[in-house]
């Protein structure tokens, strides 16, 4: 059963990652537009703010009571819908935001040819980029092992 748990959760990552991925790819250029048009920063500040240390220390008590969470519902045969609204708040946002900045990586050094003439800006702009897309993982990945940990430990502390 963990096995399959461990297959499912990993398809469930790679499927947010991969629809992420193509919206990244489909909507950089007109993000990245109006982003210049209105003086705004692009990537989005909530999606940097995804793959910062900070995001990975405030992701600790939200992925962790919901590990606890999950438990409890299990082991009460109470499936609530807030137990998957907190889950999905703590692994999606991460997860597809993996995907889009990996998008926008692509999509960015075509991009940026129009605006910045510096070849090394370019490169510098794909590789910040990449470092966001990498954090944002860290993030999400962070969240599952803290969600496992939070339901293992509450298991073991009912003594099931």
């Amino acid at each position: 059963m963990v096995k399959r748990g461990m297959k499912s959760e990993i398809a469930a990552l790679l499927v947010c990652i991969v629809v992420g991925f193509l919206v990244g790819l489909g909507g950089a250029r007109l993000t990245y537009e109006v982003a210049l048009e209105n003086n705004s920063d692009w990537p989005a500040f909530e999606m940097v703010s995804r793959a910062t240390t900070e995001a990975l220390l405030a992701g600790i008590p939200v992925a962790f009571s919901s590990g606890i969470g999950v438990a409890l519902s299990v082991l009460g045969n109470n499936t609530t819908s807030l137990v998957g609204v907190a889950i999905s708040a703590s692994l999606l946002p991460p997860a597809v935001n993996v995907g889009v900045l990996l998008g926008y990586s692509v999509v960015a050094t075509n991009m940026r040819v129009n605006h910045d003439s510096d070849p090394e800006a370019i490169f510098e702009d794909a590789k910040e980029l990449m470092m966001l897309s990498f954090l944002s993982f860290c993030l999400a990945t962070l969240n599952i092992v803290l969600i496992i940990i939070g339901g293992i430990g509450m298991f073991r502390l009912k003594e099931v």
